[in-house]
């Protein structure tokens, strides 16, 4: 992650760049963002695909979905399984703005509020952080005993030891519907994003 930068690298105020690299295909993708001492908030502005020998494939430009361009792709190639209608709907969720949970991007969320608060607000947001954390992992250790799920202490770190008869699905979605409220979350916050 590249912050305060566009696609091109130029210098860009609330603004952040992934570039993913796999074999000979690169994707970048240009976030605006915002602060707050509550969290951070983004929006996808641009995507942009590569290939070597291919023209640039832009899948969303200036915080719009290239839908037209999309369909006409799929249409020449329809690859096995390329749901493009799920994909557009998926693209136009990032241009709107959402939260970026702190398990995104590997704690991007993190480190953009330690790089843009002040100190007492970045201090303050840390620590607050940190007791959300603490409370979620002593609530969802207890109501795992709920599940039969035993702790067993080796000294460094606690491990669940999975019990013999396996909570069904219904007591799952029971369990993560107990913690993720008490936690000021819900599970449609992790759907917005990747």
């Amino acid at each position: 992650m590249d912050l305060d930068v566009d696609l091109s690298y130029h210098h860009s105020p609330n603004r952040f760049r992934i570039h993913h690299l796999i074999e000979i295909h690169e994707s970048d993708w240009e976030y605006e963002y915002t602060v707050n001492p509550a969290g951070v908030s983004a929006r996808l502005l641009h995507c942009r695909h590569k290939g070597i020998g291919n023209p640039d494939e832009w899948e969303v430009r200036d915080g719009v979905v290239q839908e037209a361009d999309m369909r006409a792709k799929w249409e020449k190639t329809k690859f096995e399984g390329d749901y493009v209608e799920e994909q557009i709907a998926a693209l136009k969720r990032q241009t709107e703005w959402c939260e970026i949970p702190p398990i995104y991007w590997n704690g991007a969320s993190y480190f953009i509020m330690e790089k843009k608060l002040s100190k007492p607000d970045s201090r303050r947001y840390f620590r607050q952080e940190l007791e959300r954390l603490r409370r979620g992992l002593q609530l969802a250790t207890n109501e795992l005993a709920k599940l039969n799920y035993k702790q067993a202490d080796d000294g460094k770190m606690i491990l669940l030891v999975e019990p013999e008869i396996k909570a069904s699905q219904e007591q799952w979605n029971k369990f993560w519907e107990t913690i993720l409220p008490r936690l000021n979350l819900t599970t449609a916050s992790y759907s917005t994003l990747y």
